[in-house]
């Protein structure tokens, strides 16, 4: 009887793989390209905000973050299949701890941005709307040490949010 169920459990796995993937069930996930584009490129952001720089740090960033798997292409603007332009509209300061009440000794930054892929008729092929993410960073008690300290959170939203845009454009949910 054990001889038995050692053979069936094996076999019985195989089987439920093989119908699983003979039925069309697939796993959400990447697509092969998304809507079709293989060379893209990224016009430098709109800032709309006082972060001085922040326009190239995104666009940077989600050149980074779409050409990383070698599915998509970078190229100059009269080449490309897509083109991505963007506007960071919002960046908002919040403190999130205090000392003695008043001290601020921990901030958040958020950052909304809005992006578009156009192909090279002016056909809009994908929106995000609002797009967001948030850092927190340490308040010290020199200026320019909270200053980069923000500077570094900026950083880290930046490659947050050129994560999502490129999970929101590749994947199936």
């Amino acid at each position: 009887m054990k001889i038995i169920k050692r053979l069936l459990c094996p076999l019985a796995v195989i089987l439920v793989l093989f119908l699983a993937g003979a039925c069309g069930y697939q796993f959400s996930g990447l697509q092969k390209n998304p809507f079709g584009v293989h060379r893209f490129h990224v016009a430098v952001f709109e800032n709309k905000t006082m972060e001085i720089g922040a326009e190239v740090l995104f666009a940077n960033d989600l050149m980074n973050e779409l050409t990383r798997d070698g599915r998509l292409r970078l190229t100059p603007a009269l080449e490309a299949e897509g083109l991505f332009t963007g506007v960071i509209k919002l960046m908002d300061i919040e403190t999130v701890a205090r000392k003695d009440g008043y001290a601020a000794t921990e901030r958040r930054v958020k950052l909304a941005v809005d992006l578009e892929l156009k192909d090279p008729a002016g056909t809009t092929l994908w929106v995000g709307k609002n797009i967001t993410a948030s850092e927190t960073y340490l308040v010290v008690p020199e200026k320019p040490g909270t200053e980069y300290n923000r500077k570094i959170a900026v950083a880290k939203v930046s490659k947050k949010i050129a994560q999502k845009v490129f999970q929101q454009l590749n994947w199936n949910f």
